[in-house]
């Protein structure tokens, strides 16, 4: 299901390449699917679209957490 969402999500992006709404969509889904370079990057493509997209920031944020909480110690 996650697949096809990301399907569906892409296409939204592509008929809609500058919806902040579609790419906060989309890098969610790129996240929950593990995809954590695609979905920061979409992320970003969304706050450029609008700075002020609370969920895109989330996004990355819980992201670059999530990154920092798997490095190996030192």
């Amino acid at each position: 299901k996650l697949d096809e969402a990301i399907l569906e999500f892409r296409e939204v992006v592509r008929l809609q390449p500058d919806s902040p709404a579609g790419l906060k969509n989309l890098a969610a889904a790129y996240a929950m699917d593990g995809q954590f370079d695609r979905a920061v990057d979409t992320a970003e493509a969304a706050l450029r679209l609008n700075p002020a997209e609370p969920l895109a920031g989330e996004i990355r944020s819980q992201i670059a957490l999530y990154l920092q909480r798997k490095r190996p110690a030192r």
